[in-house]
């Protein structure tokens, strides 16, 4: 499991099984994570946006799961917390589109 989540591939696995009559049927779902379609910023400057894009995970056509937009968050919060006082709330949104597996991500930053 931890190799699968490492691949950053994966966002959720569930594992079930089943007994049968010749043993156990051992069922393992997975769910992808999604590919990112957009990445948007609100209550940033261009230059700050553009300082701190190459610094996030949440990259177009890349494949970002819950745990690396938390990351994301956190990483912003804290560069921002060393230039604004007091430091800023910052919030993300993944709007995830299951059907096609893409997402939008938007950071908001007050």
């Amino acid at each position: 499991m931890k190799k699968l989540y490492a691949t950053g591939l994966v966002e959720d696995v569930h594992v079930s099984s089943t007994p049968t009559e010749t043993g156990l049927q051992v069922t393992i779902d997975l769910q992808a994570a999604p590919l990112v379609k957009s990445v948007t910023f609100t209550g940033l400057s261009p230059e700050e946006e553009t300082a701190l894009r190459p610094l996030l995970r949440a990259e177009e056509g890349k494949r970002l799961t819950v745990f690396d937009l938390g990351q994301d968050t956190r990483l912003i919060r804290e560069k921002l917390a060393k230039t604004k006082t007091p430091a800023p709330e910052v919030t993300s949104r993944r709007g995830y589109n299951e059907e096609k597996g893409v997402a939008n991500v938007t950071f908001t930053i007050k």
